[in-house]
């Protein structure tokens, strides 16, 4: 990854604890209470997170070209899938289950197809 876009991303990603900071900051100003671990997983998942997200799918479209990694934005709604199950306890359908697996269907023939 290019210097200027892992800059990028930090920028962003101070950009957004920030604003998300004011406003906490101001819902306490209100009377609003949060567990002082709500707060330090907001913030968590502000920075490490979203900055790791940037970085890693940058270095990605670097390595693989932007046409090859523009396939594996059709996965996230499955990885949404799955980590709402196994962390949220929501209910998987077969209607869930189906549209994974063409999801993930496409991606193989994408990725394994001829080329």
């Amino acid at each position: 990854m290019r210097r200027g876009e892992g800059a990028v991303a930090v920028q962003l990603a101070l950009v957004g604890t920030s604003w998300g900071g004011a406003y906490v900051a101001g819902r306490f100003v209100m009377g609003a209470t949060a567990p002082a671990t709500a707060v330090a997983v907001r913030f968590v998942i502000a920075t490490v997170c979203s900055v790791l997200g940037f970085v890693w799918w940058n270095e990605g479209v670097d390595v693989l070209g932007p046409s090859r990694t523009a396939i594996f934005n059709n996965l996230v709604p499955v990885s949404g899938l799955v980590l709402g199950s196994l962390l949220l306890g929501e209910a998987v359908t077969g209607v869930h289950l189906a549209g994974a697996a063409l999801v993930v269907a496409g991606v193989v023939l994408m990725v394994c197809g001829k080329k």
